[in-house]
């Protein structure tokens, strides 16, 4: 409809929605031609306008606006530059401001309308309010009568408490559910990673020396640093948490604070990879071990040698202090497990469990077992007590690289494998609780527990961190084997992707090379 008189005009579209175009012309009449070169050419949806004042307002039919303030100043206006005004093409993000002499328009660099992706939300994994609960809850509640007994609905998601309120149930606390999958770049492998101290935020060291730190609430990008020239091979923190010691590929040890402020560096394996680093109970000592095969007792205070631990016939692959005792736990290329007094310099006891390299081992929190993994796809549990093996865990189809005792379960432990897949094991129990196949493209070379333990952190090879949850009652398994990674890639199929296959071919590379 149309109305043309006292400078005002409306025209309406079908679907009864107006824009309004208020400008100001001057006359009481005005010729046919210019009222058509005024209207849009083409029939766009949902669109309205008017005619008569001096500012005007062009709405699209998704809600977004673009408004037009122009002053014409001139009583004709040439239909070019009313064309030229006009949006080319419907439902472009542009804004636009004729009359002054001033006209701009923001597109893609090359001229082409970029499509613009819906937002997604961001998962986060909050423990906040789960943990206040539970620390309410547990004054009322004499046992578990009085607690909620979780059922398979999603409407029980709300009293799911942290894996510290069921001690009785090892189960609770398997991480199986991918949160957030965090990049690097450019994009090279993890070697290590650890948990800060106030366990908000994550510190991962890379192939290339860098430090990255993780939001562990939301799992973005928080810092990045360059700690070390070489690539960064082993991180642990004090007991005390007031310091953090890091060894590269090129044998060098650094002390860091809680604020990554670098105070101290030296060489400690000159021209080796160090492989592992462990504190002694009281925090005075640290041991290395690296490719040139003795372990290496260090004085915190003055960086000075104090021992060297030699019997290994091969590299040394880790090794860890007790968390209690004088005692050093060591596996080697040789296939041996030896226990060492730090005192006197000489093994107590060997153990012939394993017929390829020992990759990894890790003390139990009691003192008494003692967790070790192989390049001969097993993991074994050791009790030192009686040196007797309690327990062998089959599963993996490759190399054993990394083991992680859960930190609020004590028979809970999960473990990283050469192929890219996690396995989660109960220590009475020889069958895997949870196997996550092919989660990683390369090795996973370091898992680590988020101290409340319901957060899991695998670093791997193929140059991403994961971040994983427990499942929510009412999911189901099959949930977790349709997700897919940022290469588009559902998990636990097959390499693909463009970066990963950089990847591969930059490994391969390097491999031949040597």
């Amino acid at each position: 409809s149309m109305v043309a008189g006292g400078g005002d005009r409306e025209w309406r579209a079908s679907s009864g929605e107006r824009v309004q175009w208020l400008a100001w012309l001057g006359e009481r009449t005005q010729p046919r031609e210019r009222l058509a070169a005024m209207l849009p050419r083409k029939p766009y949806e949902k669109r309205s306008m008017v005619a008569g004042g001096g500012d005007r307002e062009w709405r699209a039919s998704s809600g977004e606006r673009v408004q037009w303030l122009a002053w014409l100043g001139e009583r004709t206006q040439p239909r070019e530059r009313l064309a030229a005004m006009l949006p080319r093409k419907p439902y472009e993000k542009r804004s636009m401001v004729a009359g002054g002499g001033d006209r701009g328009y923001k597109d893609g660099e090359d001229g082409s309308t970029a499509k613009r992706k819906p937002p997604q939300p961001r998962r986060t994994v909050d423990y906040s309010g789960p943990m206040l609960r539970y620390v309410v809850e547990r004054k009322y509640e004499r046992d578990l009568r009085d607690s909620i007994a979780l059922q398979p609905e999603r409407s029980y998601g709300r009293h799911l408490l942290p894996p510290v309120a069921y001690t009785g149930n090892s189960a609770t606390g398997v991480c199986a559910r991918l949160a957030h999958t965090s990049l690097n770049y450019p994009r090279v492998p993890i070697n290590s990673c650890s948990w800060m101290p106030d366990a908000h935020r994550l510190i991962t060291g890379s192939q290339t020396g860098l430090f990255t730190l993780w939001n562990g609430f939301s799992f973005t990008y928080e810092a990045m640093q360059q700690a070390h020239d070489r690539a960064v091979r082993a991180m642990v923190w004090s007991h005390n948490e007031k310091w953090l010691v890091t060894g590269d590929h090129g044998g060098a040890l650094k002390y860091w604070q809680p604020t990554l402020n670098n105070v101290k560096e030296f060489s400690a394996h000159e021209g080796t990879p160090i492989r592992q680093i462990s504190f002694a109970p009281s925090d005075r000592k640290f041991a290395s071990c690296a490719d040139d095969g003795p372990i290496k007792l260090w004085d915190f205070e003055t960086c000075k040698l104090e021992r060297r631990l030699q019997g290994h016939g091969w590299d040394v692959k880790c090794q860890q202090w007790h968390p209690s005792k004088a005692l050093i736990a060591s596996g080697s290329k040789d296939a041996l497990v030896k226990l060492w007094d730090p005192k006197s310099e000489r093994d107590v006891a060997t153990i012939h469990a394993h017929k390829a390299m020992v990759a990894q081992l890790k003390w139990h929190a009691n003192g008494h077992w003692l967790l070790t993994g192989s390049r001969d796809c097993l993991v074994k549990l050791f009790d030192i007590r009686t040196m007797r093996e309690l327990a062998v865990f089959k599963g993996h189809k490759k190399e054993v690289t990394a083991l992680a005792w859960h930190s609020t379960h004590p028979d809970l432990f999960v473990s990283g494998c050469y192929d890219g897949a996690i396995h989660h094991w109960h220590a009475s129990e020889s069958e895997a609780m949870s196997e996550l196949l092919g989660v990683h493209h390369l090795a996973v070379w370091a898992l680590a527990w988020h101290p409340i333990g319901h957060v899991l952190v695998s670093a791997s090879q193929d140059g991403s961190t994961k971040f994983w949850t427990r499942n929510r009652p009412g999911d189901l398994i099959a949930d977790r084997d349709d997700r897919r990674d940022p290469d588009g890639m559902r998990l636990g199929g097959s390499v693909g992707g463009g970066a990963v296959a950089a990847l591969l071919a930059a490994t391969a590379a390097a491999a031949a090379a040597l």
